[in-house]
């Protein structure tokens, strides 16, 4: 995969594409960040940055819930469609989704409930990825620096 195409942002001079935001199961890319391994050695804005990216997951994770809640066909639509396709599927899903949601269209809780065999998520695997690149780690870096310079410091509940 390749690294995404789009606007820059600029941290402390660097320009820094868009890139997805990841846990430790996932390897370490220029535009695929994760949390820092968690050691005793960790500084504070390490493990501040770690708390940040997990409540930004958590975000994400929550408004995919509800997307997949909504749209129920997004579970099955890799095996329901030809791969060309899910794109498209996908963004309209979304498109749909944040037209009730700006329209205060009501989102039952219930939605969010597997009700279908086949709208379960399968159990992944349980396994911290060692996998990480150099310029992964320079991206990581700056941004863990961009924030301990401008937001709080967040100890995490450990």
């Amino acid at each position: 995969m390749e690294q995404l195409d789009g606007p820059c942002q600029k941290i402390d001079k660097n320009s820094v594409l868009p890139l997805l935001l990841g846990d430790g199961k996932y390897p370490l890319l220029p535009w695929l960040i994760t949390p820092y391994p968690t050691t005793a050695q960790m500084t504070p804005a390490e493990r501040s940055f770690n708390v940040y990216a997990a409540k930004g997951r958590a975000c994400i994770v929550r408004t995919f819930e509800r997307l997949v809640g909504r749209w129920k066909a997004l579970n099955r639509c890799s095996t329901m469609v030809a791969a060309s396709c899910v794109p498209e599927i996908i963004l309209t899903c979304c498109i749909l989704h944040n037209i009730a949601e700006q329209n205060g269209s009501p989102y039952k809780d219930a939605w969010s409930e597997c009700h279908n065999e086949e709208d379960v998520t399968p159990e992944q695997p349980n396994w911290e990825c060692q996998i990480t690149s150099m310029d992964g780690e320079e991206v990581r870096n700056r941004l863990s620096k961009f924030m301990h310079e401008r937001f709080p410091l967040i100890v995490d509940d450990d």
